[in-house]
């Protein structure tokens, strides 16, 4: 599977692909989307989305994904990552299938026979994209079985801390029960041989006791999180050395919040 999604040509986002707000005074922050960019530009938006379309994906962009080994040349497929300025094909770009969902709740999302081989594909972007980094809208389990706010404790961290004394324990469950080693098994024997596994900056420090045990920047906040996510990365690389699936590690949300979404966990939503 070697695929990536052209993200911001069709439906653009301000911090993806921030020329047209930039090169036009519009609002990056509040004019972020499509419509409200248009809605900014006014009687030039014509001009500028028709020059924006035809020059950041174009046939070349096409030819070098191809030589670079991409493949199922559909929009749903592809990824191509830029600089704002600048479109760039990355050989190490993130392989994310999109497909239509199989059920409607992704907790509920498990291979069955009312499921099709395509439809059993997006259960790398359903489940994976959940595991580590959570997000409300997409999996609401431990938000609804433990009284947190889905809108205003969106993230893992504004989770956690709703949580207070019962989030290492429900971490753990989550951790523990919503991928395992049987995922694997089943991805493997449906001809899946690469996940993209989004993770949090700090879970890397657990060995170290935990990102606030660390020396580093006093700017970097927050940094209390629940320690125990590292020990699930690891077996997922286990688990995928021992069926032949490759893991890329996608660094979701980046210290402090790069865009306070939740899935970039923010201590304040939008901060």
């Amino acid at each position: 599977v070697r695929g990536t999604n052209l993200g911001s040509w069709l439906v653009l986002e301000s911090w993806m692909a921030p020329r047209p707000w930039d090169e036009n005074g519009c609002d990056k922050g509040n004019d972020a989307g499509s419509y409200h960019l248009e809605q900014c530009l006014g009687d030039r938006a014509k001009a500028v989305m028709e020059n924006h379309w035809s020059s950041f994906i174009t046939e070349s962009d096409f030819a070098e994904m191809s030589r670079h080994g991409k493949s199922y040349s559909t929009n749903n497929f592809y990824n191509i990552y830029t600089d704002g300025s600048k479109t760039k094909v990355q050989t190490s770009a993130a392989f994310t299938i999109y497909k239509n969902y199989c059920e409607t709740h992704f907790e509920n999302y498990r291979f069955n026979d009312n499921c099709s081989v395509e439809n059993a594909l997006n259960f790398i972007k359903k489940t994976h994209n959940l595991w580590l980094v959570l997000e409300s809208w997409m999996a609401p389990r431990p938000w609804d079985e433990n009284g947190c706010d889905k809108g205003n404790d969106g993230g893992s961290y504004l989770l956690e801390k709703c949580l207070g004394d019962r989030a290492k324990a429900v971490m753990e469950n989550h951790w523990s029960s919503f991928i395992t080693e049987s995922d694997f098994a089943e991805m493997s024997r449906h001809g899946i041989n690469l996940v993209r596994i989004p993770v949090g900056w700090w879970q890397i420090y657990d060995p170290q006791g935990g990102a606030e045990r660390t020396l580093l920047n006093s700017k970097i906040t927050p940094k209390n999180y629940t320690t125990g996510g590292l020990a699930y990365i690891d077996k997922a690389f286990e688990w995928g050395l021992k069926y032949g699936i490759a893991i890329l590690l996608d660094m979701h949300a980046a210290p402090g919040s790069q865009n306070g979404w939740y899935h970039s966990s923010p201590a304040v939503l939008g901060q």
